[in-house]
């Protein structure tokens, strides 16, 4: 004989409790199990945002280049290569300036520093 809930909290706890009967409780209500789902995707984040920097800041090592010629040494569009390379801006590990008429990109002392750790851990940190 199936329960009738009285009240809205009577129907929550019902619904927890056969959600748990049939495992489903872990999978999509369990803070624990968002939580290290969330730290899952943050990792896949920083590896991915890591990556970026290798490749942006390992093209730019051997000299400045225009926004157009550094998203043709990677091999990606222009506005993705600036839209990026905003990104590295903020964290400090290239520059981005203006001249004349062209967007240019120059790593940092710091981004040198950040490359140099990241490339000799195998790309870790």
């Amino acid at each position: 004989m199936t329960q009738h809930p009285r009240t809205l909290a009577e129907a929550a706890a019902l619904e927890v409790e056969a959600a748990r009967r049939n495992g489903l409780y872990g999978a999509t209500w369990d803070t624990k199990a968002r939580s290290q789902n969330n730290a899952a995707q943050e990792d896949r984040r920083k590896a991915k945002r890591h990556a970026a920097c290798r490749l942006y800041l390992g093209a730019l090592a051997d000299g400045d280049l225009t926004i157009a010629g550094l998203a043709r040494a990677i091999g990606r569009t222009p506005s993705a290569a600036s839209q990026q390379s905003k990104i590295i801006e903020a964290e400090g590990l290239l520059r981005r300036y203006s001249l004349g008429d062209r967007s240019w990109a120059a790593i940092t002392p710091a981004g040198r520093a950040w490359l140099a750790e990241h490339d000799s851990a195998g790309g870790e940190a």
